[in-house]
């Protein structure tokens, strides 16, 4: 893939989870499940990322090989970071729908 499209990919990924984590309701979810913590870690991980995309994508051309790359792996990351978040956000709506007895989330952030 073109080091320039997955740059732009990987913005893309970056600004839905950045508005999926600054959602009110989830954020409120993870309060209650004890995860304010690492929500507010993943949101400023996302932040500096995204600084980092944007100083990238100012550059006209990325010819550097090994650049181009760790761009791709980056557009890879911000997939799987997606798929989190929504995963976070299943066990909120889950929560919601059988009432908050029955819930129990255990999670594991390796960031």
């Amino acid at each position: 893939m073109e080091a320039s499209v997955a740059l732009a990919m990987a913005g893309w990924f970056m600004q839905v989870i950045f508005d999926k984590l600054a959602d009110t309701a989830l954020q409120a979810w993870a309060s209650r499940m004890q995860l304010q913590e690492e929500i507010e870690l993943l949101l400023a991980r996302v932040k500096r990322t995204s600084v980092l995309l944007e100083a990238a994508r100012c550059c006209r051309e990325i010819s550097n090989e090994a650049l181009a790359k760790r761009l791709e792996e980056l557009e890879q990351l911000a997939r799987y970071a997606e798929d989190l978040v929504d995963e976070l956000d299943f066990y909120r709506l889950q929560a919601q729908v059988e009432g908050p007895e029955k819930q129990q989330v255990v999670l594991f952030f390796n960031c």
